[in-house]
């Protein structure tokens, strides 16, 4: 019975935790989720492509409500901040590295660069960064985000991208604006820190509480 019920406490803590810290991302390219036949491959960075896509969505997103836009669908289990876009003057501070984004603007099919410039090399994060991105592309009255998991960024990165979502005559869309949302990645890296989520650790404490009053109950 004694073994029986440490056997019990094992089982459910290994189950609460790999519950508990498992991340089921939705893939929607890959369900074929997405309209207009877009996909991973119209999107690249340092010469891989995307993991993912997302869309086509009709409508606008000004730079203030494209990260909330994404957090409130959950895309790729959200968690996203606003780093940088085309028509943005400022970026987002990664500690002391500001970015800059450039893009092939009023073109159906070209290039894109995100520049990092880290001002204070000798206080952390330093480059190159680990980071998750999720990357919009609009045009006309649509736009789609691709996603980028666990991507290296240095100093000068480069891109590609294809519009494959069409405007109101029928045609292919020229690209208006391109906006980049991140996160940290789950590869490590010296911008990212390793912190347990708060839900495996109450479960390993409680776990442990277990084994310690079952063992007390043994020897008693």
């Amino acid at each position: 019975m004694k073994t029986k019920l440490l056997s019990l406490l094992v089982a459910g803590l290994t189950s609460g935790l790999l519950a508990t810290s498992a991340q089921a991302a939705s893939l929607y390219c890959a369900d074929g989720d997405q309209t207009e036949s877009i996909s991973a491959a119209d999107m690249g960075f340092n010469s891989v492509a995307a993991d993912d896509c997302y869309g086509v969505v009709a409508g606008n997103l000004n730079e203030k409500e494209v990260a909330p836009y994404a957090n409130d669908n959950s895309l790729w289990d959200g968690g996203w901040g606003y780093l940088v876009g085309t028509a943005s003057d400022t970026s987002t501070l990664i500690g002391d590295i500001s970015f800059s984004l450039s893009a092939d603007i009023n073109s159906v099919t070209g290039d894109w660069t995100l520049t990092a410039t880290d001002s204070d090399p000798d206080t952390e994060p330093n480059l190159p960064l680990t980071l998750d991105f999720a990357a919009l592309l609009k045009s006309g009255t649509k736009y789609a985000f691709w996603f980028f998991d666990d991507r290296s960024v240095d100093v000068n990165n480069d891109g590609t991208f294809t519009i494959k979502f069409t405007n109101n005559g029928g045609q292919f869309g020229e690209l208006s604006h391109m906006d980049l949302l991140w996160r940290t990645g789950d590869e490590g890296g010296s911008g990212d820190q390793d912190i347990p989520e708060p839900g495996p650790l109450s479960l390993l404490g409680l776990g442990l509480m277990g084994l310690w009053f079952a063992r007390r109950k043994t020897n008693a």
